[in-house]
């Protein structure tokens, strides 16, 4: 394949919005599927290219923006990250979950918002 890593990215067909102290909930049935439990340890990227927040398990390596999930599943997204995506509370953003490497990304502005089903405060939403 030439150096090319194809992901295998899913449509989760959900929303989550962003609030007020700057988090994300990730309901129960996405951080099963990726393997995100309480306390765990995450990192919280922007990728320029896709203008997508990823977010996924941290490794020993990894410095950048390390977060903790929370007990009810909840992300903090750093404040650059905030910046960077133009962040406002409320705004929606997209849930895909990343299979190849367990993790979620987040897209802002998504198109198809109509067949989404928005996350609300449970975190037993999928």
């Amino acid at each position: 394949m030439n150096g090319v890593i194809k992901r295998s990215i899913y449509d989760t067909k959900r929303v989550c919005k962003f609030k007020k102290d700057q988090t994300i909930l990730v309901p129960a049935g996405i951080r099963k599927l990726v393997s995100f439990f309480p306390r765990d340890e995450v990192f919280v990227r922007f990728d320029e290219k896709s203008n997508d927040i990823t977010i996924y398990r941290s490794d020993t390596q990894t410095v950048e923006n390390r977060m903790l999930i929370t007990q009810n599943g909840a992300v903090r997204i750093p404040s650059e990250i905030k910046n960077l995506v133009k962040l406002k509370e409320g705004d929606r953003l997209s849930i895909f979950v990343d299979n190849e490497f367990n993790g979620v990304i987040l897209k802002k502005n998504h198109l198809a918002y109509e067949r989404r089903e928005e996350v609300g405060n449970s975190p037993d939403d999928l």
